[in-house]
């Protein structure tokens, strides 16, 4: 039994060290798996990217004779394209899912489905199997587009996100971009609470945000607060699971978040988070909370400790490739190396990398 080989295809890390592809990847390089990055920072000519800030966006597609050299050097068992809209061409998918296990995954929808890519460009056929972090989007595809699509959702990182010893500056921490809805809920929290807001585009808010932050500090602005609201809906106004629930979560605060029928596959409302359904009822709970904080200590226990045994990204991925082998007919080697162990201790000393 073996750890797999893993071509690992990505676009540069926007959102820094905190990043969540580059966590995917450090997480898997974890469990022992032999991974080569092919970051298109580093490797431009890899990838034909046409100008993504036209709507609908085109995926951005590897060029299969740059891969080559590195598919003959490094003998992947398993190709990843990690987000981002990477996809292969279609004249040239065929022959790679032949010769390789070839994996597409997305951790944008369902927003990517119906937003940036628009039916007219949806690529996870090309894919020998096609992973989303949405239920709505996994049946779409099936559904429409007659891809046999899979769950892989968004976790955290144990050891990165975590409890820091902090002051709790705030009643409530808001930490991602600004828009209209959060702003709005924002400036009524602000009548009542002391909120702290880290991040860009809150122009028109009455609470003056911070900086956005990355890394150890990002992680530092969510235990800032007593309390953490983890906005749900995307920029279209659906409600979709994303990154920050589980982040949060991990850093065992109490966390908010708006109250759907998705969410509860991951976290029981009232008891691993705190749901609300409106404005109102937002800072009915806070106030609530912030009376009976024992409560919601207890509350952000029991997500901590639901989150780091169910939701961390070292899990999802044992549970992909235990699928992928028997799908495969292979069985493939994933367990924490001793490098993994040593990075875990550095992160408790507070040692970032």
């Amino acid at each position: 039994m073996n750890y797999p080989r893993v071509l690992y295809i990505c676009a540069d890390y926007w959102m820094g060290s905190n990043d969540v592809v580059r966590i995917m990847r450090i997480a898997l390089e974890d469990l022992g798996a032999k991974v080569l990055e092919l970051n298109f920072r580093d490797y431009p000519n890899l990838v034909y990217a046409p100008d993504q800030s036209a709507y609908p966006r085109v995926p951005k597609q590897v060029i299969l004779r740059e891969l080559e050299p590195h598919l003959k050097a490094f003998k992947p068992d398993v190709i990843i394209c990690a987000a981002g809209g990477i996809t292969f061409f279609e004249e040239e998918y065929r022959d790679l899912a032949e010769r390789f296990v070839t994996v597409g995954i997305t951790v944008s929808d369902p927003e990517a489905y119906y937003e940036w890519h628009g039916k007219e460009n949806i690529y996870a056929h090309r894919f020998k199997y096609f992973f989303t972090n949405s239920v709505e989007a996994q049946a779409l595809y099936k559904r429409e587009h007659g891809v046999d699509s899979h769950i892989f959702q968004m976790g955290c990182y144990p050891g990165f996100h975590r409890p820091m010893p902090v002051e709790k500056d705030f009643d409530v921490a808001v930490v991602g971009h600004g828009k209209p809805d959060r702003i709005s809920v924002v400036n009524e929290l602000a009548k009542h609470f002391n909120v702290g807001i880290w991040g860009g585009f809150w122009d028109g808010c009455t609470v003056k945000p911070f900086p956005e932050v990355h890394g150890k500090e990002l992680v530092r602005a969510m235990n800032k607060g007593r309390l953490c609201i983890s906005f749900a809906r995307t920029m279209t106004n659906r409600l979709a699971i994303k990154c920050h629930i589980f982040e949060a979560t991990a850093c065992r605060v109490p966390v908010l978040c708006e109250e759907f029928e998705e969410m509860k596959m991951y976290f029981e409302y009232g008891k691993d988070i705190i749901g609300y359904t409106s404005v109102e009822d937002l800072c009915g709970k806070i106030e609530h909370h912030l009376k009976h904080y024992d409560e919601a200590l207890q509350i952000a226990r029991n997500g901590y400790d639901r989150c780091s045994s169910e939701h961390t990204y070292h899990r999802r991925w044992r549970e992909m490739f235990e699928f992928l082998g028997k799908r495969e007919g292979k069985v493939w080697k994933l367990e924490k190396t001793w490098a993994a162990r040593y990075r875990a201790l550095k992160l408790r000393l507070g040692i970032y990398e």
